[in-house]
């Protein structure tokens, strides 16, 4: 088996959205491997705009198709928050920025 993750980020509403695309039985899934996915995913961040990822909201959607929102602490993964279902990614991130995001 792969040792990294094989998914997708894209900025969604000013924050990152993540998204696990598999499979599984070859890569080990987002939610398993977050700790190395959240620092790729700030090495992109720093390459690409500059910034670190703790200056974004994180939302990654799972396999049930339920969004969890990514809290971030010093860069690193802290803790998964669950979030809900949700008709979209903007609908999504726009509740975690409104009810549950804390900026750093």
């Amino acid at each position: 088996m792969n040792r990294n993750s094989n998914f997708s980020m894209r900025v969604v509403c000013g924050g990152i959205f993540i998204e696990d695309l598999g499979p599984w039985d070859k890569y080990p899934s987002v939610t398993n491997n977050i700790k190395n996915v959240i620092k790729i995913v700030d090495q992109k961040l720093q390459l690409l705009y500059h910034r670190r990822v703790e200056d974004y909201p994180v939302i990654y959607l799972d396999s049930l198709g339920e969004f969890s929102g990514i809290v971030i602490n010093k860069n690193n993964f802290d803790e998964f928050v669950y979030i809900g279902k949700f008709d979209s990614v903007e609908d999504a991130m726009n509740y975690y920025k409104e009810k549950i995001f804390v900026p750093q």
